[in-house]
């Protein structure tokens, strides 16, 4: 949170949004595990 990057993008006064540039490696993480969002 410190530099604003991360999972999610921290803007000043907004909520915490996920950060496009880490999508699509999450992604490929999960389709390697076979792991999907929400434990699915």
């Amino acid at each position: 949170k410190k530099n604003g990057r991360g999972y999610y993008l921290y803007e000043r006064g907004s909520k915490p949004k996920p950060d496009p540039d880490v999508l699509p490696i999450l992604e490929e993480c999960r389709r390697r595990t076979h792991v999907m969002p929400g434990g699915k």
